[in-house]
C-alpha cells in the first residue's frame, strides 16, 4: 500500500466574515444545490495584484466591469453553496454578492499561500458555517514520488444542510494539465486534498465534498476534446479514506451527455475564437461520496457566456434531493445513536426471532451486503475489546466499512 512521505501537517483555523441572520437561508430546504466556478482573476484592479497578467490588472474600472459580468453569470447558476476559484480576497467576494443582488449569500475566504498570482479560493453560502474555515498546509508526495508539495489554495467548510452534515473541501490545483513537468507536483497536491477530505469524513463524521478547479482530467469520464490525463490526480482524490473502501468519491459529471461534459475552454490554435467542443475540457470537478449518489437529481453546466469574455471556465452545478439520503449509523440497528450490546441483540433478534429492523444497512456491520451472525460477532468483538461507544446526539449519517482493527473508521 502506498504511504506518502509527510513533511508537515498543520491544520490552521482562521476567522472569516461573521455570518448574520438566519442560519439557513435556502428557500427549498428539501434540496441542496452546489456549484463550482473559476471566476478568472476576480480582483479589484488595485495593486498589489501579483505577477500574472490579465486584462483588468491595475484597472479598477475594468475590474468592476469584470465583476459585473461574473455576477451576471452566477445569477443564472443560483446555487446554495458556490465555490469560486481565482478570487483576490474576502472584500471582493462581498462586492460580488452586492452586485448579484442576493442577500441570502454570505462570503467566506481563508487567505492562501499563492504569492505569485495572489489568487485565493472562496465560498458563497446560503447556509452559515458550523465553524470557521479550515485550511491545510500539509506538504507531501504523491504515489509516484517526487518533491513534496502542498496546495496553496484550499479550504474546508463544515456545513449542516437540514440533517446532512457536510464538509466542502474547496481547491484550486496547479495549472497546465498537459505539462509533464507539473504532473508529480499536482499528484502531491491531490494527496493533500485526499487526506484533508478523508480526515473530515472519518474524524468529524461528515460527508466530504471536494470541488474546484483541479486543472486535470478524470480518466473515467471522457470529455468532448478527447484529451487523456497524464496524472493520477482524480484517482487519488476520489479514493478517500484508504482504510474505508466505501468512503470513495464519485464524479456526477458522468451523468452528463458527452456534448455537455466540459467546464473549461482552451484556445488551442490561438486564433482568439471559440471553435466549439474540440476546445472544451472537463477540468473543474464536484466530487461527492458514493453514498450521496442516489440523491443527485440534476447535473448542469452553464455555458451561455462567451469564454473569451468573463471567464474561460463554465459553472458546474449539482442538485441533491435531501429526502433521498437515508441517514443511518452502521452498527446501530436500534437507532439510538450508540454502539452497544443492544445493537448486537437487535441483529440476533432479527435473524432468529423474526423481529423486524427499520434499517438493514445499519445492521450490516461489516458492509458485505447482508445481515448475518458475522455482523453480531463483529460488533461484540469491537465492544468487548474497546468498550461501548456513546455517540454525540446529532443526526446520523451513513457509516463506512469497518476495518480489521474494528470500527475505527465508522462515521455518523
Amino acid at each position: 500500500m502506498y504511504r506518502p512521505r509527510i513533511l508537515t501537517a498543520p491544520i490552521l483555523l482562521l476567522l472569516v466574515s461573521s455570518p448574520c441572520g438566519a442560519a439557513d437561508r435556502r428557500i427549498d430546504l428539501s434540496r441542496l444545490t452546489l456549484a463550482t466556478f473559476n471566476a478568472r482573476f476576480l480582483f479589484d484592479g488595485r495593486p498589489p495584484e501579483g505577477e500574472a497578467g490579465f486584462p483588468w490588472k491595475n484597472n479598477p474600472s475594468a475590474a468592476r466591469r469584470h465583476l459585473r459580468d461574473v455576477a451576471e453569470v452566477l445569477r443564472g447558476v443560483d446555487a446554495d453553496l458556490l465555490h469560486l476559484s481565482e478570487v483576490e480576497n474576502l472584500e471582493t467576494l462581498e462586492r460580488l454578492i452586492l452586485e448579484m443582488g442576493d442577500p441570502t449569500y454570505r462570503a467566506f475566504l481563508v487567505p492562501g499561500r499563492d504569492d505569485f498570482t495572489r489568487q485565493n479560493v472562496g465560498l458563497l453560502s446560503r447556509i452559515d458555517l458550523d465553524a470557521p474555515l479550515l485550511r491545510s498546509d500539509l506538504k507531501t508526495t504523491g504515489p509516484r514520488g517526487g518533491v513534496a508539495h502542498g496546495v496553496s489554495k484550499n479550504y474546508a467548510a463544515r456545513i449542516t444542510a437540514t440533517d446532512l452534515h457536510l464538509t466542502l473541501v474547496g481547491v484550486h490545483l496547479l495549472a497546465f494539465p498537459d505539462d509533464p513537468a507539473r504532473a508529480l507536483r499536482r499528484e502531491a497536491q491531490a494527496e493533500v486534498v485526499r487526506q484533508l477530505a478523508a480526515d473530515e469524513g472519518t474524524r468529524t463524521r461528515r460527508f466530504p465534498i471536494v470541488l474546484g478547479d483541479f486543472n486535470d482530467l478524470d480518466p473515467e469520464i471522457e470529455d468532448p476534446s478527447g484529451q487523456k490525463p497524464i496524472t493520477r490526480v482524480l484517482e487519488i482524490v476520489k479514493e478517500g479514506d484508504r482504510e474505508c473502501p466505501s468512503d470513495d468519491l464519485m464524479n456526477p459529471a458522468e451523468l452528463l451527455s458527452l456534448a455537455e461534459r466540459y467546464t473549461a475552454f482552451f484556445d488551442r490554435n490561438h486564433n482568439g475564437v471559440d471553435d466549439g467542443l474540440e476546445e472544451r475540457s472537463l477540468t473543474d470537478h464536484l466530487l461527492l461520496p458514493l453514498s450521496l449518489a442516489p440523491a443527485i437529481v440534476a447535473v448542469e453546466v452553464f455555458a451561455d457566456h462567451d469564454p473569451m469574455g468573463p471567464s474561460d471556465h463554465f459553472p458546474l452545478k449539482v442538485t441533491l434531493d435531501l429526502a433521498a439520503v437515508e441517514l443511518f449509523l452502521r452498527g446501530d440497528p436500534d437507532r439510538d445513536l450508540r454502539l452497544d450490546e443492544e445493537d448486537a441483540l437487535a441483529v440476533l433478534d432479527y435473524l432468529f426471532g423474526g423481529k423486524p429492523l427499520s434499517c438493514l444497512d445499519a445492521a450490516d456491520v461489516d458492509d458485505d451486503g447482508k445481515v448475518s451472525m458475522t455482523d453480531a460477532v463483529y460488533l461484540l468483538n469491537f465492544l468487548y475489546r474497546d468498550g461501548p461507544a456513546p455517540l454525540e446526539p446529532s443526526p446520523p449519517l451513513p457509516g463506512s466499512d469497518p476495518t480489521a482493527d474494528g470500527l475505527a473508521c465508522r462515521r455518523l
